[in-house]
């Protein structure tokens, strides 16, 4: 007999979703005065919010160790407008500084000697050779990057393609990864 399970980050996303609506459907309204403290409801929506903030910061740096620049900015943008964090707020500057390096053009090679050229053409084809056999193997950042260094040597539309293709299929294990690894 098969047993059905939640798998543990939805158990970890729903639990502050289901409390919260459970605290806001059973609560009665309490009496307010300037001396009272503030009503249920509203310490519930301010704890909902500083959890899910909590767990944006969490994913963001998550994000930020693995290289995911993008995403750590986006969880980042995302937990300040939850909750203000000093922590949080300063790494957004830097984050956003690397993307910005990371996104600066490189200057244009020089102009090379025909033997230069065909040296560079032997050498892009040798790593095009290890990028395909790292992907025969499994091992998706080597061909990457073999792909990558050859591609610097010798433009190819169709090879730049694939390793895009090839980039987010890594992206997307590696977030799937990541965030079973962040409920635990």
């Amino acid at each position: 007999m098969m047993k059905k399970s939640i798998p543990r980050f939805l158990n970890v996303l729903l639990r502050p979703a289901l409390l919260g609506c459970f605290l806001l459907g059973t609560a009665g309204p309490l009496p307010v005065s300037a001396a009272s403290p503030p009503t249920s409801r509203g310490v519930a929506l301010t704890l909902a919010r500083l959890e899910t903030a909590l767990l944006l910061r969490r994913l963001g740096v998550a994000h930020e160790e693995v290289g995911r620049l993008e995403s750590a900015f986006r969880s980042y943008e995302e937990s300040l407008m939850l909750f203000p964090d000093d922590e949080v707020a300063q790494r957004v500057p830097r984050v956003r500084a690397a993307l910005a390096r990371r996104a600066a053009p490189l200057s244009p090679p020089a102009p090379l000697l025909p033997e230069a050229r065909t040296a560079r053409l032997e050498r892009a084809f040798e790593l095009r050779e290890e990028g395909k056999n790292a992907f025969v193997r499994g091992e998706m950042r080597n061909a990457v990057r073999s792909f990558e260094e050859s591609l610097l040597l010798f433009e190819d539309e169709e090879l730049s393609r694939f390793v895009g293709e090839v980039k987010k299929e890594i992206e997307l294990a590696l977030s799937l990864d990541g965030l079973e690894e962040l409920f635990r």
